[in-house]
């Protein structure tokens, strides 16, 4: 076999919340192959976002207290992916939860605004949600929502939302 070649198998199927999922690889050349295999998986992590799907940092969530960074405005209405922790939700069968920059043992909302933390998003969920351990990194996918608004279920009040959202203990 030519060493500047390589055969490349990848079996793909849809993960627990929509995004492929790399079960398989096949390479029948040892040199060629690890480049083969560098690049997949390359498109595999760039791949496992939707199309119109942008990743989005608690550390780019804000430029100067509570103000939006202009990053965050520009993707106001989109869909984002944030990685973070779920703070454990406030009753059985929710349709929300809170992500937060580090694992919290409770909720952290706040009553105000003028007192929300810089580092928590509301998450509304397609479905009811189903608690991951506090401690454990979590992918969220959903259109973002910015501005003042006050959940009509809850009364919580939170200045950047997830909406219909979907997630994945990573």
């Amino acid at each position: 076999m030519d060493q500047s070649h390589a055969i490349l198998r990848a079996l793909y199927v849809t993960g627990p919340v929509g995004y492929p999922e790399l079960v398989m690889i096949s390479v029948t050349n040892r040199t060629a192959g690890r480049r083969a295999l560098a690049g997949l998986l390359l498109v595999g992590i760039v791949g496992s976002l939707g199309a119109n799907t942008q990743v989005l940092r608690f550390r780019d969530f804000y430029s100067v207290g509570v103000e939006f960074s202009a990053q965050t405005r520009a993707l106001d209405g989109q869909r984002v992916v944030i990685s973070g922790f779920m703070a454990p939700p406030l009753k059985p069968d929710a349709g929300f939860f809170v992500l937060t920059r580090l694992p919290m043992e409770y909720c952290p909302f706040c009553s105000s605004e003028a007192e929300w933390p810089d580092d928590i998003v509301f998450v509304r969920t397609r479905r009811t949600v189903e608690p991951i351990r506090f401690n454990r990194l979590v992918e969220v996918e959903g259109r973002l929502s910015l501005g003042v608004d006050v959940d009509e279920e809850t009364g919580f009040v939170s200045l950047m939302r997830l909406e219909d959202a979907v997630y994945r203990a990573r």
